[in-house]
């Protein structure tokens, strides 16, 4: 009986890793730490969104190159309301964002999200993830050479305003289009509600 329930099990896991090869998804094989022999397939849940440290840019030289580059002209912060929650006080806030191709070429907005953040640097340097969204998740939209975009998207978060808080807004920060300029995509400015 033993022996079935580990052959059993044997061959879940190949049927997984089999499915994984198959449809091109990779899981994070982790091993338990105890004595037993067992592994476990640890998977994200599905529609989940993560930020992920952006990917070292590619700084595109040829100019002529028909790219988009989106760009963030300005973006604001405005205060709505706090509240305590769990004996925690959040603040939220909606920010608003106006975005620009400045490429040479058309870009879907679909494929575009903006991410916030909030930096500290008193006592120490310190940065937290403060919301961030798809600025259209509705195929259709298209973002024009020289075309601009007005969104906004609502954030509540823990901000401890005495220590300084700054509002960081990064446009495409996993780089997932490749543009003619990776530098410009990132903003901010001092949380003053």
């Amino acid at each position: 009986m033993k022996k079935i329930i580990i052959l059993l099990n044997c061959m879940l896991c190949l049927s997984y890793i089999l499915q994984a090869q198959i449809s091109g998804t990779r899981y994070k094989v982790i091993k338990k730490s105890d004595t037993t022999k067992v592994q476990t397939l640890k998977t994200a849940p599905p529609n989940t969104y993560t930020p992920q440290p952006p990917t070292p840019p590619v700084q595109i030289t040829d100019m002529n190159a028909l790219l988009p580059d989106i760009k963030i002209v300005s973006f604001k912060i405005n205060y709505l309301n706090s509240q305590e929650v769990n004996g925690e006080l959040k603040h939220t806030y909606e920010i608003a964002y106006l975005l620009k191709n400045e490429g040479n070429i058309s870009v879907s907005a679909d494929s575009i999200g903006v991410q916030g953040f909030i930096s500290y640097q008193m006592p120490f340097p310190t940065t937290s993830t403060a919301c961030g969204a798809l600025i259209n998740s509705f195929p259709g939209l298209i973002l024009n050479p020289g075309a601009t975009h007005r969104g906004s998207y609502k954030c509540t978060s823990k901000i401890d305003k005495s220590n300084n808080p700054v509002y960081i807004l990064y446009v495409d920060y996993n780089n997932i289009v490749r543009e003619l300029n990776e530098q410009n995509n990132k903003e901010q400015m001092p949380i003053t509600f």
